[in-house]
């Protein structure tokens, strides 16, 4: 019951703000000046911004590629694309994105990849995604300081607030990542709460398949960290990951027909949005996005341009990954059709696959 009110309440969330947006976008009277907005945008600049989160989704395909690789293990780049879109897609949908990750190790693990390994990659690749994007939301916000100085000064709270969980974030990971004893004391605090809750019947095994599957995870990125190549290849892979995910707000200001801000300053302003709302506890950070874009980017979308903006921004870097992957789901459902375990398909990432993981 519970779950049935969570996803109902997801769901109205995802839905609602960005009717909400239009509402209060619009209650000036702009309608008409908003539909000739959206009639004069540019349909290729609309398309490289698509082109820019699509190469956003194979940034993540081609950080798993690598780190697998660097254990000996093979994932074709179609299954790579489609296990970062499944990725992309439950992180859309579940709050702080807590759903991503675990499909995407079980996606992996069905294709014959250890879930200790698994892990591994999915880990190295938000260390070094989390790395970078501090890394260049520093470097940028120090080139346009006077800007950020003088137009996002009443929000520096919100600004550090981001930064600074950002930036510890990965480094937590990173530590956790390194030591056994810590994690291993948490396993066992697991285990003994769900012998309690009577979850688990045979908590000897648990353990056991537990410090094996760790044991197998901290082998794994210790072969990793203590490779700087693979190290460099993260970081240079989710580098550009970032800056394609930040190009789509530059490819939706020049859509609209709007000019005077180069690429870079708008790639820097992304990084400022992104690194103040994303951590907000509600799937896709939806209403904390929407907030802060409204609060960022007022001098820079002027009027009705900046509701539209809004719209195809969110649509292209959020909804548009919700309604393809999930509309295939939901048609696959509908149609009944069962995949053999070899077949690559979407469909076979659902909630019921998350029980299969925890039995395995």
């Amino acid at each position: 019951m519970k779950q049935r009110i969570t996803k109902i309440l997801s769901a109205v969330l995802i839905v609602g703000v960005p009717l909400v947006v239009i509402i209060i976008g619009l209650s000036g009277g702009e309608l008409n000046a908003s539909i000739d907005a959206l009639k004069k945008c540019k349909p290729l600049f609309i398309l490289g911004g698509l082109g820019c989160y699509f190469g956003y989704i194979l940034g993540n395909a081609l950080s798993l590629i690598c780190s697998l690789r660097s254990q000996g293990y093979k994932l074709p780049l179609g299954e790579a694309v489609v296990t970062s879109l499944v990725g992309q897609y439950y992180s859309n949908i579940t709050p702080s994105a807590s759903g991503g990750q675990p499909m995407q190790i079980y996606r992996m693990h069905k294709r014959n990849v250890p879930i200790g390994v698994a892990t591994s990659a999915t880990v190295m690749h938000f260390i070094a995604y989390q790395v970078m994007i501090t890394v260049l939301a520093t470097a940028l916000g120090i080139v346009y300081w006077q800007y950020i100085y003088d137009h996002l000064r009443p929000y520096w709270v919100i600004l550090l607030v981001g930064y600074l969980i950002n930036a510890f974030s990965g480094i937590g990971v990173l530590m956790l990542s390194l030591t056994q004893r810590p994690v291993r004391a948490l396993l066992d605090r697991v285990v003994r709460l769900g012998v309690r809750i009577r979850l688990i019947k045979n908590p000897e095994a648990v353990r056991s398949k537990f410090a094996s599957t760790h044991d197998r995870f901290y082998d794994s990125m210790s072969v990793m960290l203590h490779h700087k190549g693979v190290i460099f290849e993260q970081l240079i892979i989710c580098g550009l990951q970032a800056v394609s995910l930040m190009s789509v707000l530059y490819f939706v200001y020049r859509g609209l027909g709007l000019y005077g801000f180069s690429w870079p300053f708008m790639v820097a302003m992304a990084f400022m949005e992104l690194i103040s709302a994303a951590y907000a506890p509600m799937p896709g950070a939806s209403g904390a996005r929407e907030s802060v874009f409204t609060l960022y980017f007022g001098q820079i979308f002027i009027g009705t341009s900046r509701v539209v903006a809004l719209l195809i921004w969110r649509f292209i870097s959020y909804y548009v990954l919700i309604l393809g992957v999930g509309g295939v789901m939901v048609v696959r459902g509908l149609m009944g059709i069962r995949q053999t375990p070899n077949h690559t398909d979407l469909s076979n990432d659902s909630a019921a696959d998350m029980a299969a993981l925890q039995k395995d």
